[in-house]
């Protein structure tokens, strides 16, 4: 039996880049309730971020946080894992202690999430105060304003390395965190559906609009890239499959799902 599995992004994707309105969406996503699809949130906000979303949708199938870096499922919903959280990032204090020592040595010119306000933060975001709290509780990355020209950013990733971190370019910020990607945790998870159910033949789709979606889009056997008005569109000419909704947004993201369960899935 084929099963879709869908990864998806949630900022300027699922949700509105604006409003962070998800409701265009609630044709295709009442339907894949129905039909019992596993959807999994794949995004840079925090695992508590994340939360209120899930409950919202009365979604209870496993998010994954940070690009990347953590993925958490409800007790039992694999029941072969002990724990349910499965880490793949590194301590946020060490982040902001390599970051605080770039700034002292080469005078690096950046703002994150770890020298805001909660006040800026709500004014750098449009998040209101309590989602921006949320968004400030960091256990894996950090989200930069970077405030130098392209030659230092160079420079800057380079020096990243030498403390086992990368440079991931999101919608509104540059997240600072270990080299891992939304496409190895969604293969991680890939793993663990096989497992839970040998004889489903799964079906991958991701959905994503930016650059930080781009390894996850690449591995999924379906990847759907969302037009971002107010962004820079990343370079997706090397994935296969690609749909491209004409919408943005929850819009295009209802379109394309609605879509791929017509061709993928039989009556």
């Amino acid at each position: 039996m084929k099963k879709l599995l869908i990864f998806t992004d949630l900022d300027g994707t699922l949700l509105d880049h604006h409003n962070y309105d998800w409701s265009p969406a609630k044709p295709a996503l009442q339907q894949l309730a129905e039909m019992n699809l596993p959807l999994i949130f794949n995004s840079s906000k925090t695992i508590e971020e994340m939360k209120p979303f899930a409950a919202e949708l009365n979604n209870h199938h496993p998010i994954i946080a940070e690009n990347g870096s953590v993925v958490i499922s409800e007790p039992n919903y694999f029941p072969y894992l002990e724990a349910t959280t499965t880490c793949f990032g590194c301590d946020y204090p060490q982040i902001i202690s390599a970051l605080n020592n770039l700034r002292n040595t080469f005078n690096f010119r950046f703002c994150g999430f770890n020298d805001m306000s909660i006040e800026a933060l709500v004014a750098h975001t449009g998040l209101d105060k309590e989602s921006a709290q949320r968004a400030h509780t960091r256990l894996f990355s950090e989200p930069i304003l970077w405030q130098q020209d392209e030659e230092s950013l160079e420079r800057f990733t380079k020096e990243l390395r030498h403390y086992d971190l990368a440079l991931t370019h999101g919608g509104r910020f540059y997240h600072v965190m270990r080299p891992v990607d939304k496409g190895q945790s969604m293969n991680w998870l890939l793993q663990q559906y096989q497992k839970l159910e040998p004889q489903t033949q799964w079906i991958t789709v991701a959905l994503g609009d930016s650059h930080n979606d781009v390894q996850m889009l690449a591995q999924a056997d379906i990847a759907v890239l969302i037009s971002n008005p107010a962004g820079s569109a990343p370079d997706a000419s090397h994935i296969n499959h690609l749909i491209r909704p004409t919408s943005p947004g929850p819009g295009g993201w209802n379109e394309a799902i609605n879509l791929i369960i017509d061709q993928n899935i039989e009556d």
